[in-house]
């Protein structure tokens, strides 16, 4: 229900300190085009004009999104794993108990990392803090359930 929902939420804000890379860094895009029939240019080969006018397979790399690409036509070509994707969906197949886990780890993790900045407010650490504590005492109740 809504608990369950309110945890997804954190910890899609935090994904990255609790989950694997994703995509995975390891991804053979190349072969991935290759297999659809597309062809990775640079930025500055893909407005060149072949002989025949437009060529419907190539695709330059967004670059700050790793397995996203675009055509000439603009369409949007998307070679990310679905598996693995720290999205909602993916998040509320997983039960709550390992939801609070994975929430736990995010906010230690991030907590460690602000309290190496300088710039970071005590308030900001704070509210990590009671939002990891709110998730170990979810953990906690409903282990008393199942005994």
């Amino acid at each position: 229900g809504e608990t369950k929902e309110a945890v997804v939420g954190a910890i899609l804000c935090r994904w990255w300190y609790c989950m694997p890379d994703w995509p995975p860094p390891d991804m053979d895009w190349e072969a991935l085009l290759e297999e659809r029939q597309l062809r990775l240019v640079g930025l500055h080969e893909f407005d060149e004009v072949d002989g025949n006018g437009a060529d419907a397979s190539k695709v330059y790399a967004l670059s700050q999104f790793p397995g996203l690409f675009r055509k000439q036509d603009g369409e949007l070509v998307d070679l990310r794993p679905r598996e693995g994707c720290p999205c909602y969906t993916n998040l509320m197949a997983k039960d709550l108990d390992e939801l609070c886990s994975l929430l736990i780890t995010a906010c230690t993790k991030q907590i460690e990392e602000l309290t190496k900045q300088t710039s970071v407010g005590a308030l900001h650490i704070y509210r990590l803090e009671q939002l990891r504590t709110d998730a170990e005492k979810l953990q906690q109740q409903r282990a008393r359930r199942r005994k």
